[in-house]
């Protein structure tokens, strides 16, 4: 069994969760769908080069911030549910031994906070230098989130 941390926004909680084969395995306790999702990279190790990243729904920044939940892992902002996972510098999946802190925000008005404060970096999207998106704005009407 591998040891993985299940992230519940509305509960604002973080557990453990024992996979036996793939982090998938943790998506339905914490309705994450298995399509729709987003990894990314929280951090690398750097003696060891085991990577520990994140899953999260890939929509979920542009949900409007009065029906989403939200939380920050080492100054980056998600939203919803996630899983935390490692990976050794094989992509096999390993036990995360201990996962990274995790804050949660009970409202839009405490995430700009953090930011305002430097806490936070502001989500945003760039084409060619150009700013195209940032929270906490809509990506738009035809976005069914």
């Amino acid at each position: 069994m591998t040891r993985v941390y299940t992230i519940n926004g509305k509960d604002r909680t973080v557990k453990p969760f024992e996979v036996r084969k793939s982090v998938r395995e943790a998506y339905t306790g914490i309705n994450l769908a298995d399509a729709g999702v987003d990894h990314a990279l929280i951090y690398k190790d750097p003696f060891t080069g085991a990577k520990v990243a994140i899953v999260v729904y890939e929509f979920s920044l542009f949900v409007p911030p009065d029906k989403q939940v939200y939380f920050s892992i080492l100054g980056k902002l998600y939203g919803g549910n996630a899983v935390i996972y490692a990976e050794d510098r094989n992509g096999t999946l390993v036990t995360v031994p201990e996962p990274p802190p995790v804050m949660f925000y009970r409202s839009k008005v405490e995430v700009e906070a953090a930011i305002q404060r430097g806490e936070l970096e502001r989500p945003k999207t760039t084409i060619n230098g150009e700013l195209v998106w940032s929270w906490p704005d809509n990506k738009g009407d035809s976005l069914d989130v």
